[in-house]
Parts: structure tokens; sequence; C-alpha cells
């Protein structure tokens, strides 16, 4: 198991700390925290039972879950929230404040710039997807779960249909990279105008 392999890997002992992604029943970093003594981090993008129940199917041990994810934030000695949200969050359970910290997600927008990128290159790029030099590109990059809004995104592209004869809403091209469980969802949704996961209307 992964406590085994730890020991393994690193010996009896670790200068260091652990960062952890909150998992369902993921006990390692608490166990080898305490092992090793050394400090344990971990990142809380939310409740596993929550997310179980509103955005999956409700967790067979659900109440064993609940108090082991409960007792992995309490031994936690920083947790890192990726928005305020679930700093929030973590406060209305009884985490104390000293032992949040807030790292959103996000990314580095300097990258996406317009002027990044040569115009020639940016050309060819359009070209390639199918995409015309005026049009207005809206990108969608993740994991297509329930948690980043695919389905509100594939109506907001639907409805765009509805105003093709709109000057503006006529050259508002959709692009969609990724996959995971609600692909399905949203490719029915958007039917036909999906294809390679570019939307052209």
């Amino acid at each position: 198991d992964l406590i085994s392999y730890l020991r393994r890997r690193f010996g009896r002992t670790y200068n260091g700390a652990i960062y952890q992604r909150l998992a369902i029943a993921g006990f390692a970093g608490v166990i080898m925290s305490r092992l090793w003594r050394v400090p344990l981090i971990v990142e809380y993008n939310g409740s596993e039972v929550w997310l179980s129940n509103n955005w999956g199917s409700r967790l067979y041990f659900q109440r064993l879950v609940s108090f082991v994810e409960i007792s992995i934030l309490r031994h936690a000695h920083l947790l890192v929230a990726v928005s305020e949200q679930l700093r929030q969050d973590l406060l209305k359970i009884g985490v104390e404040d000293e032992r949040i910290v807030v790292c959103s997600n996000g990314v580095d927008v300097s990258r996406f710039a317009p002027g990044s990128m040569l115009s020639d290159e940016r050309a060819v790029l359009r070209q390639e997807l199918g995409f015309e030099d005026d049009d207005i590109i809206f990108t969608f990059i993740g994991s297509f779960g329930a948690w980043h809004g695919v389905r509100l995104i594939a109506d907001v592209i639907n409805s765009f249909k509805h105003e093709a004869d709109h000057p503006v809403a006529a050259k508002c091209k959709f692009l969609m990279i990724g996959s995971g469980v609600e692909f399905p969802a949203v490719e029915k949704q958007l039917g036909a105008a999906l294809q390679d996961g570019i939307v052209v209307m």
C-alpha cells in the first residue's frame, strides 16, 4: 500500500513536508506526518462527501468517509483552499483561520494574452481549427466535471443559435477542450454543432 511504499522509498525519517490533496479516505498523509514528525499540508478542493452526494452517487460508507475526512482536516498543519468560498466552508466546520491559506485556481494570463503569439502563427492556428480571422473565440479548457459548469456553457452556446442574424453573435465561435464525465451530456446538448471539440455556428 501507499504507506509501505513511502517507508521503503524514504526510510524511517524524512526532512520536509507532506503535501496531499484531500481524497476519499486518503489517510496516508496523516499517518506518515505523525511517523515522520513533519508538517502535513492538505489541498482542499471541497468535501468529497458533498461532491459525491451532489455531483456523483452517494457513498456506501458515507459516515466512515465523513469521519476520515474530518479527521484529516483536523490533523493537517495547514489547509490550502483553492477559493475563498472553500475557506469559508472550512471555517464553518470549525477549522481555525490561522491554519487556512487561500491559493486560488487560475492560469498565467500573460501566456494567453493576444500579443503572446505572432500574428502569422495565430492566423495559421485559426485556420487549422476552422476559424476565420475576425471570429471572436470563447475557449473552455477543463476536465468536463460538474463543478466546471460545462452544461451551462452548452446552454449558452445553444442560445447563440437564436441570435445568428446578429452581426456580433454570428462571429462568436466556441472552442471546448477536454474530457470527463459531463462530456457525453454536453455532446448531446450541442449535437451537430460539435465537431472535434469545436463548436461551429
